[in-house]
């Protein structure tokens, strides 16, 4: 499976020592990873992404997250697990107020476009 260590390793400037010591493992073994001759199971995701300063999945080929779509501090990430667990009529009345305050784009529905 095609991966992105390598490239993201290089783009920070890491030594395949540097990233095997912060992912507990040795240089021949990232060495392996980043050329596909070791699988790149969920174990040696959780272990690399964090050495590398991403998310797990961002070590898959083409998955590079959109901004718009990940939570980009902490703060982002309670409001999101806030707003899970809001009732229909309180997501209403935060976007109501959120109209109020002039941010309405924001808490729209988009628009369907023409076929």
């Amino acid at each position: 499976m095609a991966n992105r260590i390598r490239e993201l390793r290089l783009a920070r400037g890491l030594t395949l020592e540097q990233v095997g010591a912060k992912a507990e493992t040795s240089p021949q073994q990232i060495q392996r990873l980043e050329k596909g001759e070791r699988r790149l199971t969920d174990d040696w995701m959780r272990r690399v992404a964090p050495a590398l300063g991403v998310a797990p999945a961002t070590l898959l080929a083409d998955t590079l997250p959109d901004a718009d779509r990940v939570a980009q501090n902490i703060e982002e990430v309670v409001l999101l697990r806030l707003w899970r667990v809001l009732d229909p009529s309180e997501k209403r009345w935060i976007a109501a107020l959120a109209r109020e305050k002039g941010i309405e784009t924001l808490v729209d529905k988009p628009k369907k476009r023409p076929a």
